[in-house]
């Protein structure tokens, strides 16, 4: 039952897409549904290749945010730590006041843990709790770092 909602949200986004008269807006926030369906069905290379290109043409700066954490968690289920820390360094530096920023420190603070880059982790660690991070946050980067 789960796959054949997937195909018929991936019928209506390609519809949307396909329509010309859909508005700009209206079109990004389709490729940004369609490329987070991938990612939720665990087709991470085909989230990153529509992520990356939708990076190139949007700029909102709530919606790069987003972009760049979901580019995160797919390039970090790539085991590719590399491109996962730089998508999520790109919010922590160029989106810092969007509401997935808090979001975005946790899921590099659990990469740096992943890959072993414990100076990262610890530096990071310490930021969040200097931030204004909510306690739950603040809580999450506790429990990670006890490992």
């Amino acid at each position: 039952a789960a796959l054949l909602k997937y195909d018929e949200a991936m019928a209506a986004f390609d519809e949307i897409l396909a329509s010309q008269d859909a508005p700009e807006h209206v079109r990004y926030m389709t490729r940004f549904d369609k490329a987070s369906l991938y990612s939720d069905k665990k087709d991470y290379q085909k989230a990153v290749e529509s992520f990356e290109q939708l990076a190139l043409d949007v700029q909102d700066v709530e919606l790069l945010a987003k972009i760049h954490y979901i580019l995160g968690g797919a390039y970090d289920a790539l085991n590719n730590g590399e491109e996962a820390v730089k998508n999520l360094l790109k919010i922590e530096i160029l989106y810092k006041d969007t509401a997935v920023v808090h979001e975005a420190r946790l899921r590099l603070l659990e990469v740096y843990i992943k890959t072993k880059q414990k100076k990262d982790a610890k530096n990071l660690k310490s930021e969040i709790m200097k931030s204004s991070a909510p306690k739950a946050v603040k809580d999450r980067a506790n429990e990670l770092t006890k490992k």
